[in-house]
């Protein structure tokens, strides 16, 4: 019985991993389409990955742009800051 409870919670937990690391990269994609819509008009992703890689506060920084005229929806937004807190680093 002990067999078969331990088996359980190691493929739950499996799964809550696997489906964790889909979500994740979903919202990756999400976050870079925005960014590749909304924010590469005015200049390119390699100023952006710059900015991400040297650890500057990429949402004083969305900040700024909105002043400065980028448009983003409340569902841009939370896509953003989503992306900002899960991502320390972007991946090179």
């Amino acid at each position: 019985m002990q067999k078969l409870i331990l088996m359980v919670v190691t493929l739950l937990g499996g799964a809550t991993l696997a489906f964790g690391a889909a979500a994740s990269k979903d919202a990756d994609s999400k976050a870079l389409e925005v960014i590749k819509k909304k924010c590469t008009g005015c200049h390119g992703e390699d100023r952006i990955n710059a900015a991400f890689k040297a650890g500057r506060d990429m949402k004083a920084i969305q900040r700024e742009m909105e002043k400065k005229g980028a448009k983003l929806n409340d569902q841009d937004k939370s896509t953003l800051d989503f992306y900002w807190k899960q991502t320390p680093l972007l991946k090179k």
